[in-house]
């Protein structure tokens, strides 16, 4: 059991609420915590926490990852629409076969939607997270 378990087990209890709430695609205190506007700025001085959401198939149909990384280099830009930077990803989300850096558009309309949907990107703030309370 998890140690927050037992020494605030009313804050344990919420967190598993919320993890479960989210799950069933009822808000995400991760999407509540991001900027209005997309980080264009940040994303042009580079080293961005990245969290990206793919889809992937398997038999059972399709499913929503969210993925960690950090922008290390800013490509170009077409203004206003999207732009194109290579993503160091986090070891943890690179599966066998897949490369450490990609290229990827991140496009404005994907940052931070209501809805999640592949291609959706935000700042990676899981960390702001963990130390809460």
């Amino acid at each position: 059991m998890n140690v927050l378990s037992y020494a605030h087990p009313q804050l344990f209890n919420a967190m598993v609420e919320r993890e479960r709430l989210e799950d069933d695609g009822i808000g995400d205190e991760l999407m509540e915590m991001q900027e209005i506007l997309w980080p264009i700025k940040r994303l042009r001085a580079k080293d961005f926490a990245i969290d990206m959401l793919f889809e992937y198939e398997d038999d059972d149909g399709s499913t929503l990852v969210w993925c960690q990384g950090r922008v290390v280099a800013f490509i170009k830009e077409s203004i206003d629409k999207h732009v194109y930077v290579k993503i160091e990803w986090s070891d943890k989300c690179v599966r066998d076969g897949d490369l450490k850096i990609t290229r990827n558009q991140l496009k404005k309309t994907k940052w931070n939607p209501n809805v999640p949907v592949g291609g959706a990107w935000r700042e990676d703030l899981y960390h702001k997270l963990m130390h809460k309370g």
